[in-house]
């Protein structure tokens, strides 16, 4: 993986009472140069190119329109813009940003985010049938269409792709997935099995992978 793969610049105030993202992209690997202004994010930017740059408007009270079309009119459309705003702050399509996350966000949503805009070079793909499933992104492919999934799906889905064409019992899924051997309300099973149907389902109603085992469990029913 290269660096300039790693490497972002991260646009956010300097108030004290901020709490910068760095250290959450650090913890995954990135690097990552904070500054404080659309001119610094250029300058940095120009001196060391990076495979992304983050405009934390909302750390500084703004929509962050002005700094992205400097950014993009300064850095041309190489350069990838993810812009973090107000859930309240309406963003025009002039903008320029490849992507736009309103708060509430967590850090995983940002990286998330980050990661399919800037596919790392080596990121791993589970691919059972016309299934793919990529476990770091939370994201699988099937018969032409992407899903972003919760991490729980993806656990949950994972766990049946390894095992095609095996009856998997509740009890089983609720113990890796949940963690727990408690199956005296498995709702929550069934809910999350539905969400899997639709994205990799083209009749969730009928599916043709995912198929219920009456009083048994789940199979993902694949030529492999």
């Amino acid at each position: 993986m290269s660096e300039t793969s790693r490497h972002l610049v991260l646009v956010e105030a300097s108030r004290a009472n901020v709490v910068s993202l760095s250290k959450h992209l650090v913890k995954r690997d990135y690097t990552v140069d904070v500054v404080h202004s659309g001119a610094a994010a250029i300058a940095s930017a120009q001196a060391n190119p990076a495979a992304a740059i983050i405009v934390h408007a909302a750390s500084m009270n703004t929509s962050g329109a002005r700094i992205c079309r400097s950014l993009r009119r300064e850095l041309g459309d190489d350069v990838k813009l993810l812009l973090l705003v107000e859930k309240d702050v309406t963003v025009k399509d002039n903008v320029g940003a490849d992507e736009v996350v309103k708060m509430p966000f967590t850090s995983r949503r940002v990286v998330n985010v980050l990661k399919k805009m800037v596919p790392p070079d080596d990121i791993p793909w589970l691919r059972v049938g016309p299934i793919a499933l990529c476990e770091e992104l939370d994201l699988v492919r099937c018969n032409g269409k992407e899903t972003q999934l919760t991490p729980r799906v993806t656990k949950l889905l994972k766990y049946m792709m390894e095992r095609p064409n095996v009856i998997v019992e509740r009890r089983e899924l609720m113990e890796h997935v949940w963690e727990t051997i408690y199956i005296g309300d498995t709702r929550t099973l069934e809910v999350h099995v539905s969400w899997a149907r639709r994205a990799i389902e083209k009749n969730p109603r009928k599916p043709q992978y995912l198929r219920t085992i009456r009083g048994k469990g789940y199979s993902l029913n694949i030529e492999v």
